[in-house]
């Protein structure tokens, strides 16, 4: 059954992937660098619910959830710095993001789990099931005339 699923939601982003250019974004490479995986994954939103400043005060608020989106993720071992990068790349109707960081799988809360901080955004993804998560807490560091929202959205994916 879970085969099945796959199958129609990767069919269901045949069309999308297409026009997103199959999630593929070239990664910042320097001479001697080598990539180990670069693997892109189909991806659904599945809620997405945060806080909102409004009146000099936070209030809960559900936000729309990306849709559908491609997920791809880059494993990069360089050699000049002797340490592995991973790199995300976010693309759908209503995300165009880039997300970078060192790969360290010591400071993973979760066996394999793959994640990366960068601009107040957080992405935190597990590619054995598929699951994984985006936050936005940059606005909460704001002075206060110029506070935004914070916001967090699970995702499910299957491999592309």
């Amino acid at each position: 059954m879970k085969h099945a699923i796959a199958l129609i939601l990767l069919l269901s982003f045949a069309d999308f992937a297409q026009a997103a250019g199959a999630g593929k974004t070239a990664p910042k490479l320097q001479k001697n660098d080598k990539i180990l995986s670069d693997v892109t994954y189909a991806c659904l939103g599945n809620s997405a619910a945060g806080l909102n400043w409004d009146g000099s005060q936070w209030q809960a608020t559900r936000f729309q959830p990306y849709e559908k989106f491609l997920m791809t993720v880059t494993e990069i071992q360089s050699k000049s710095l002797n340490k592995k990068f991973i790199l995300f790349v976010l693309k759908g109707d209503a995300v165009q993001k880039d997300c970078e960081a060192e790969l360290d799988e010591a400071k993973a809360f979760v066996e394999g789990a793959q994640q990366c901080l960068q601009n107040g955004m957080t992405v935190y993804f597990v590619p054995a099931n598929g699951r994984g998560g985006v936050s936005y807490l940059l606005g909460s560091s704001s002075t206060v005339g110029s506070r935004d929202s914070l916001s967090v959205m699970p995702f499910t994916c299957e491999r592309f």
